[in-house]
């Protein structure tokens, strides 16, 4: 009795989710948000696409996006002509065609410490990247990297690490903690 009470619950949530929708279609062919919605959300996951859908979070009347198993969200502005915000639900990125702000505090996720030597090069795995080495190095960040990137390097070792920017090498000192931008080309100490 209850395998079928949630199967019917599910049949009707499906039911629901396409009546709600002005259309489905594939998901390589966005559908353009009507301009009485001032933003269209295009879940990609267990139906091809949903369009048009108005969401509501759980908790009450606040707009949000929820979504699983790798969903991708696009949300379209004015007439549903230009995507402004694309979230990747397989790797996690988010882009954005305007500026993102942020009301109080941008949390980033601590890397795993990286080992540094020599004059070798290495990549940051992310913009807070803990570093040490075992004795004192001149390594090279790489500039294999996106323009833009903010990088926060901190020295977690007991030997001091010198790192050669231009116009002048930056000393990052054991439990130091040094602001770097990627501007595409070099590494600009903040």
């Amino acid at each position: 009795m209850r395998r079928l009470l949630l199967v019917s619950s599910i049949a009707l949530i499906v039911a629901f989710l396409i009546a709600a929708c002005d259309s489905i279609a594939p998901a390589s062919t966005p559908t353009p948000a009507p301009t009485e919605t001032p933003a269209s959300v295009s879940v990609q996951g267990l139906v091809p696409s949903i369009s048009n859908l108005p969401v509501q979070c759980k908790s009450g009347g606040i707009n949000c996006m929820e979504g699983w198993n790798g969903a991708t969200y696009s949300l379209y502005a004015g007439a549903g002509i230009s995507r402004t915000i694309f979230a990747n639900g397989a790797t996690g990125d988010m882009t954005t065609t305007g500026t993102m702000a942020v009301g109080t505090w941008v949390r980033t996720q601590v890397q795993t410490s990286i080992v540094v030597t020599g004059s070798a090069v290495f990549t940051p795995t992310g913009t807070f990247q803990p570093v040490s080495s075992l004795l004192n190095v001149t390594p090279t960040l790489s500039t294999a990297l996106a323009p833009g990137i903010q990088l926060l390097l901190e020295n977690q070792g007991a030997f001091t690490i010198t790192l050669p920017i231009t116009p002048a090498n930056v000393v990052v000192v054991p439990g130091a903690l040094k602001a770097f931008y990627f501007d595409g080309t070099q590494w600009v100490k903040r």
